[in-house]
């Protein structure tokens, strides 16, 4: 059974109100009614059960109970990945969601590009945004990560400067690259990480050299020639387990 996060406020009755597209999979795809029960998860992490309950023509939702808090497994990473097909962004989405990954910005680079006929447009990030939220009812996690609009490599680089602090690792993932292997400098007691991957074709030179210029380090994942997307999902399965092993996400 999918668990259904709790948003909005709730009443001393334990009462909320449960958002239309919440509304329409209970009802429509789970098939409940009035007096059905349902599982549901609170911001700060409380899981408990709650029931449908018809006030009027209107259902809402009741908290019957709620168990202990427990603390959100955030993965603190930032994914800048250029533009691939839209249907492998997705995928991507769903994944990176799983693993609790922080934030997602897709990138226009000088090698992505999407197949004739496809945009982005604001529709499009808005389904990236349902992707992610309905991947949290099946990985029963809180949060959903950021996930921006595309940016320009340079727009990207400006806003990774502007928000890292002490302790931040950035990696420049590269295809046919001879140098160090990420796992050689993944190291744990870094605080955040960003990683950068290119589309189909990698990066330009000027890109690379503009990544690098701003404390990007190059490394490799091997000498097998991966999807952008599955690169992407890989290194963040790495990184999890070495942040689980080091007993820091919960």
């Amino acid at each position: 059974m999918p668990v259904f996060s709790v948003r909005g406020s709730i009443d001393s009755q334990g009462g909320f109100e449960i958002s239309p597209e919440d509304l329409h999979h209970l009802t429509k795809v789970l098939r409940l009614k009035n007096g059905d029960t349902f599982e549901v998860v609170l911001p700060d992490g409380r899981k408990g059960e709650a029931r449908l309950e018809e006030i009027g023509n209107h259902l809402v939702g009741k908290i019957l109970q709620l168990g202990a808090a427990n603390p959100e497994r955030v993965l603190p990473l930032w994914l800048g990945v250029g533009m691939i097909r839209w249907s492998r962004l997705e995928w991507l989405v769903e994944k990176a969601t799983e693993l609790g990954v922080h934030r997602i910005s897709p990138l226009h680079l000088s090698q992505g590009r999407l197949p004739k006929g496809e945009s982005v447009s604001d529709n499009k990030i808005e389904r990236l945004y349902k992707i992610s939220q309905e991947t949290l009812k099946q990985c029963e996690r809180i949060s959903a990560p950021v996930i921006d609009a595309p940016l320009s490599l340079e727009d990207f680089l400006r806003q990774v400067g502007l928000a890292s602090g002490p302790g931040v690792e950035k990696f420049l993932f590269r295809e046919r690259y001879h140098g160090a292997r990420f796992d050689e400098r993944l190291f744990s007691a870094s605080t955040s990480w960003v990683f950068l991957f290119g589309p189909e074709g990698g990066f330009s030179e000027a890109e690379l050299a503009m990544a690098e210029s701003r404390d990007f380090e190059s490394v490799s994942l091997g000498p097998t020639v991966l999807r952008s997307e599955t690169a992407a999902i890989y290194a963040c399965g790495a990184l999890d387990m070495v942040m689980a092993k080091a007993g820091r996400l919960g």
